[in-house]
């Protein structure tokens, strides 16, 4: 009986959030003046043995037509110690593009958590940006992230329409829905977390999710990602608790290749 109660009050519970999550608006984008967007905008991707995608992901980031209007557009790669050939691959790449710098970790201190890895790229641009810290945007792709050009722009937006704001969460979508799982898990993304994003959006608390977190720089003068397993949901529970507002951009999302198998999937 005691289990029976449990299960339909979380299920009652569910439903009414639902309900409420419908019934809200999606907070209203800021817009600013051109002259207040970033200046730099540095896109970070932790690799630890991705010789399989080096290439692709490369090829993502050099096929973005950047306008300079919307500030000058950076991959920093942090190369995490791995033992295939990712470190070789990214040194060449990095020889053909100037705006693509790898940052390398030794194998004996590499592969231990994505925070240590953003870490480590985070100090590299604290070192190296060129421009004002509240004009410098500091952003998270996995290896296997995309986004659009026009979906960057609209986080430069959102940056130069409110300068209090410490960090922007994308929606996140999933690449080809071929597959059950695939669909399954860009449901999740599409439907539930945007949902439940959208009102933590309208609470000013949104949690930050992995792929498509942007942080002013400024806001990570005195913070940084964690040890943790939710490296991302710890970075933005630090800027609550310092007192930085964020938000959820709807309408702009970061698509990532699915995991095909029930295994890898509940891992």
């Amino acid at each position: 009986m005691i289990v029976f109660t449990i299960f339909w009050s979380i299920a009652i519970a569910g439903m009414l959030m639902n309900v409420v999550l419908l019934a809200l608006r999606v907070p209203p984008r800021p817009q600013g003046p051109a002259a207040a967007r970033p200046q730099d905008i540095f896109l970070l991707m932790p690799m630890h043995d991705e010789e399989a995608i080096v290439q692709a992901a490369v090829e993502r980031f050099t096929r973005l037509q950047w306008s300079l209007a919307y500030g000058r557009l950076h991959l920093v790669v942090v190369e995490d110690g791995s033992a295939d050939s990712t470190n070789d691959l990214l040194t060449q790449a990095a020889k053909r593009h100037p705006n693509i710098h790898v940052l390398y970790r030794r194998p004996d201190v590499g592969g231990r958590g994505k925070g240590r890895a953003l870490n480590t790229a985070l100090a590299y641009i604290r070192h190296h940006a060129l421009h004002d810290p509240a004009r410098t945007v500091v952003g998270v792709l996995d290896a296997d992230g995309e986004i659009s050009a026009a979906d960057l722009q609209q986080v430069a937006d959102y940056f130069a329409g409110d300068p209090a704001i410490a960090m922007v969460q994308t929606g996140v979508a999933v690449l080809g829905t071929d597959h059950w799982l695939a669909r399954v898990q860009d449901f999740e993304f599409s439907v539930l977390n945007a949902l439940t994003q959208n009102l933590r959006s309208h609470l000013g608390d949104v949690a930050g999710s992995g792929n498509g977190q942007f942080f002013r720089l400024t806001a990570l003068a005195r913070i940084q990602w964690g040890t943790t397993l939710l490296e991302d949901f710890e970075i933005s529970t630090r800027l609550l608790l310092a007192g930085y507002p964020t938000a959820y951009l709807m309408t702009a999302r970061v698509r990532q290749e699915p995991t095909l198998t029930l295994r890898t999937y509940f891992r």
